[in-house]
């Protein structure tokens, strides 16, 4: 893969007439880990270590295509998660206070995205169950004071109790509340999405549906609703992923849900909170007590960035679909809720993409 070199103006960043298309650098809002390390692992290593391991696992995602992410924290004892949340808050102020501490060359985390624990225990999938909680008024309280103002999405169930209240509560305080892990019926979903909740977490997954009672699907009948899709191939089928596209890419935008294992060593083992993890087919997996993956999927092992190619091939090749590239990249483009500015665009070339010049941050 080309280095991606600077480039004082994004005029001279974009090449003119070439004939490919050209993507934004891409922004992931839904990302456990990559490159071996789990952003769960802040509580385990001194914090020297950690932002040592941070900055060296950002570099590589911005050498991958990544401009943008939003490091996500899965379900975890409360005390845990409590010390977790802290410790990042801590960590994103001093890049906040102190920029130049982080390298020019380096995807930017731009906020915290909690993946529970305020969760339907059946729809938990890889989260651990027993640390599932109902969102209580202290406890809500205890989370948004250890992040700082840091906490950028929640993701929670809207039919357990006290969801409603929580809901408020953090759109009140600057979150942006989505609908995920969850059993939730098409009246409890609208009923969320008027408390203010805005967007799903990976659609379609974790979630019950049915066409005569659509459960969070339904919430997309609102005009300013988005929904995440893992766009992987393993999580949600190529053909759903077009045509979500096709229906509009202002409502849907591409996540990972990527973890430690993406482009760590194959046979290796890494962790996810308390869990640990394997791949098999681009997918990471639950590990049995011998290291070998079970049937429980725990997210992707493929960086967002490989997803178009992905995407593309087995829509055209193995599907024989007609497509648009154009509609298929959409889903790429950074939401406008994210609030991110373009560093670097890519060119899609040959189904593959190829990264060039960056634009200054």
């Amino acid at each position: 893969m080309p280095k991606i070199a600077r480039s004082r103006t994004l005029k001279k960043a974009i090449p003119r007439n070439t004939g490919t298309l050209w993507l934004p650098a891409f922004c992931d809002l839904h990302i456990h880990g990559a490159f071996g390390l789990d952003f769960m692992a802040i509580n385990a290593v001194s914090e020297k270590t950690f932002l040592s391991e941070l900055r060296r696992v950002s570099e590589l995602l911005c050498q991958h295509g990544i401009a943008h992410y939003a490091p996500t924290l899965l379900t975890s004892e409360w005390s845990t998660l409590e010390a977790t949340v802290a410790k990042w808050a801590k960590l994103l102020s001093s890049l906040r206070s102190q920029p130049r501490i982080w390298p020019k060359n380096a995807a930017l985390p731009i906020g915290l995205h909690l993946e529970g624990p305020f969760l339907q225990p059946e729809y938990a999938g890889a989260h651990p169950r027993s640390a599932i909680l109902a969102p209580t008024a202290p406890r809500l309280r205890r989370l948004l004071s250890c992040g700082s103002g840091h906490i950028r999405i929640v993701t929670l169930a809207p039919e357990i109790t006290g969801a409603i209240p929580a809901i408020k509560t953090l759109v009140k305080a600057g979150v942006r509340v989505q609908l995920g892990h969850s059993r939730a019926n098409t009246a409890q979903s609208l009923a969320a999405i008027n408390a203010g909740a805005r967007g799903l977490t990976h659609l379609f997954n974790a979630m019950r549906t049915h066409h005569r009672d659509p459960g969070l699907e339904a919430a997309l009948c609102w005009p300013n609703v988005t929904a995440e899709i893992i766009t992987d191939g393993v999580h949600v089928h190529p053909a759903k992923v077009y045509q979500l596209a096709k229906a509009g890419s202002d409502r849907h935008y591409a996540v990972s849900d990527c973890c430690a294992v993406a482009h760590a060593p194959k046979a290796s083992l890494q962790t996810l909170g308390e869990l640990r993890v394997t791949q098999h087919g681009g997918a990471a997996y639950v590990a049995n007590k011998h290291g070998r993956a079970t049937t429980t999927l725990a997210g992707s092992a493929r960086l967002l960035p490989e997803h178009p190619a992905l995407l593309y091939r087995a829509l055209t090749q193995d599907l024989s679909l007609p497509i648009d590239k154009k509609t298929l990249l959409s889903l790429f483009t950074p939401p406008a809720f994210a609030g991110v500015k373009t560093r670097f665009f890519a060119n899609f070339e040959a189904e593959t993409l190829r990264f060039v010049r960056c634009a200054e941050r």
